[in-house]
């Protein structure tokens, strides 16, 4: 069987290659992963490990014939690969997958919130309760300093919070509920 799409879970299968200088000229050579699931700069050149310092990562798989991504992150190689491996085999199942902005760095903030909203609008919540996670998700979205859903930490979410406490929005009146979804 050819290894060009034919045979068994090639499909899914994501290479991880590095280009470097073997004998004057620059060529992909498969790298070598550690069992700790880390690289150390070693490919496999001509059936033998070597330790090759220069060069650039790249993840290669087939779908509609051979495709190759650069990274340059040596620290991100792995992760990046498994995460196109389970792309192709969610695809292959019928799945739909969400397709990570060209930059690679998935979808932004505000998409993220618009695309939350859209599926939370009535009648899937109520009138009030969806025009409270509009409000605070939108200034969420408005305010976050990062722009990559990915980004986001938890320091992001509690910086909008104390923030949401200096404008006074989270001090409860009485015993019912937050001010910041009050519509009085």
């Amino acid at each position: 069987m050819s290894k060009r799409g034919n045979g068994y879970g090639s499909e899914t299968r994501v290479n991880i290659l590095k280009k470097v200088k073997v004998g004057g000229s620059w060529n992909l050579y498969p790298a070598v992963v550690e069992p700790n699931g880390k690289l150390r700069d070693k490919v496999r050149v001509r059936g033998k490990v070597g330790v090759h310092p220069e060069g650039y990562y790249y993840i290669e798989w087939w779908q509609d014939g051979r495709k190759r991504e650069q990274i340059k992150d040596r620290a991100e190689v792995v992760d990046r690969a498994r995460r196109k491996a389970l792309e192709l085999e969610a695809n292959r199942a019928g799945i739909e997958t969400i397709q990570e902005n060209g930059n690679g760095r998935g979808p932004m903030v505000a998409e993220a919130v618009a695309s939350y909203l859209k599926d939370m609008e009535p009648p899937q919540r109520e009138p009030k309760t969806y025009m409270a996670y509009k409000y605070c998700l939108e200034l969420f979205a408005g305010t976050c300093a990062k722009r990559y859903i990915q980004d986001v930490k938890r320091e992001d979410l509690l910086a909008f919070i104390r923030k949401l406490y200096e404008l006074n929005c989270g001090r409860a009146r009485h015993t019912t509920g937050p001010l910041l979804f009050r519509s009085s």
